[in-house]
């Protein structure tokens, strides 16, 4: 399989020769810039599309996770090695260690066994890289949660409220 950093000098390369009529040139330079934008960032974009199309975590179902569940599971799937939480046991008895996403299948699809999560950095290349693309669509899942939560408690402001905080200013 090429690759883009093998496909893009062969087009600039084209792209240089003068004698290339402009309507092709242009038609040219505009699938070097779609091969270009094929980055992280554009990975990260479509698989948040995924998420909502195919998984159904919509903007309200991202909004029944308050408790940054989002961002935890972002953390772990982009950490290299297995995250543990430190976790108080009852009755004062210490503390445990416990990996801090809650484990459900249809949510977390790394291998695992019961006693052992593989810490990222053993995956395969492809593997590794799609855990990071899921990482970073869960980071903007819980940025827009947050704006969104932001918005409503904006708008539960009032006129008068903010008339008064903003003479206490």
């Amino acid at each position: 399989m090429t690759s883009t950093t093998d496909v893009l000098p062969l087009i600039q390369s084209v792209l240089d020769d003068a004698s290339l009529p402009r309507d092709q040139h242009d038609a040219l330079s505009k699938a070097a810039d779609i091969i270009a934008a094929q980055n992280g960032v554009a990975a990260i974009a479509a698989e948040r599309q995924r998420q909502i199309a195919v998984e159904g975590w919509t903007p309200d179902h991202d909004d029944s996770h308050t408790g940054a569940e989002l961002a935890m599971m972002a953390a772990c799937l982009a950490a290299p090695q297995t995250l543990y939480a430190m976790d108080h046991l009852p009755s004062g008895l210490g503390v445990g260690f416990v990996i801090p996403t809650p484990f459900e299948a249809q949510y977390d699809k790394r291998p695992w066994t019961p006693d052992h999560l593989p810490d990222n950095e053993t995956l395969p290349l492809k593997e590794r890289r799609r855990q990071l693309v899921i990482s970073g669509a869960l980071c903007a899942a819980e940025i827009d949660r947050l704006d969104r939560a932001a918005q409503i408690r904006a708008s539960r402001v009032t006129p008068s409220t903010t008339s008064a905080q903003d003479r206490k200013a």
